[in-house]
């Protein structure tokens, strides 16, 4: 049977909508065809706290309506950040998301 902590459609859906709908406010903002704030997010921590750091400021981002800038420019943690970490439009694992989506 399927595990308890799989997600079910209704929920991948709902996560797939909500990164659409961001992915558009975001287009938007940048375009300049929505007033909108911004977060920007500078990590300078390990690559595991920085990749919280950032899916958490994306969550953020999303709840307040504002465009995400992740800041690549800091180089304190390890070494150069790769210049090309996460595709666009905005492509986050939704599984992982799932459990902090509401029902």
């Amino acid at each position: 049977g399927e595990e308890a902590d799989t997600p079910s459609p209704a929920h991948r859906e709902a996560a797939a909508r909500i990164l659409g709908e961001y992915t558009e406010l975001h287009r938007r903002i940048l375009a300049g065809e929505q007033e909108g704030g911004f977060l920007v997010v500078r990590s300078a921590h390990g690559i595991s706290n920085t990749q919280i750091e950032e899916v958490t400021a994306l969550m953020v981002a999303i709840e307040t309506g504002r465009a995400l800038i992740v800041d690549f420019a800091n180089d304190t943690y390890t070494g150069p950040r790769p210049a090309l970490e996460y595709g666009w439009p905005i492509q986050v694992w939704v599984d992982g998301m799932l459990p902090f989506l509401p029902d």
